[in-house]
């Protein structure tokens, strides 16, 4: 997506703090006014989960400016309102959907690689693994689909 973006003339800077908080959003486009916010997530995927990951992002990001969190569920669902990321950069649908191909995918995949690492671990008997951090899974997320 941020590859995208760039070939279409789009300044982006990616998992970069942007103001003194030192929230770090996946992807902030700096070529558009107001800057736009877009910050990956991997959720539940079931419409309630799927907007309620949504409602988290905006609320997050909401006092920088112009979010649009992309929120893939975890079996490949998609939100209908990841589209409006498409029409804010100007990326044509065929690009688009292919993007959003490659993101579902990967998100099952990923779903598929913790379902298979947590069974092979209990397997062992040993003590549950640590959960990992969102902004760490977020971010892995956004690198891959790039």
């Amino acid at each position: 997506m941020v590859t995208e973006a760039e070939a279409l003339g789009h300044s982006n800077s990616v998992n970069r703090a942007i103001d003194s908080t030192g929230m770090r959003p996946d992807v902030v486009v700096t070529s558009t006014n107001p800057a736009i916010i877009i910050d990956v997530t991997m959720a539940l995927s079931s419409a309630k989960g799927l907007e309620m990951a949504r409602d988290k992002k905006i609320e997050k990001y909401k006092h920088l400016g112009n979010e649009l969190p992309l929120v893939v569920g975890s079996l490949g669902s998609w939100l209908p309102s990841n589209d409006a990321i498409s029409l804010a950069l100007g990326i044509p649908g065929r690009r688009w959907n292919n993007i959003k191909r490659k993101m579902k995918l990967l998100a099952i995949h990923e779903t598929t690689r913790i379902i298979a690492k947590h069974l092979a671990y209990q397997t062992e008997g040993s003590d549950p693994l640590p959960e990992e951090d969102e902004e760490t899974e977020d971010i892995g997320l956004l690198q891959h689909s790039l």
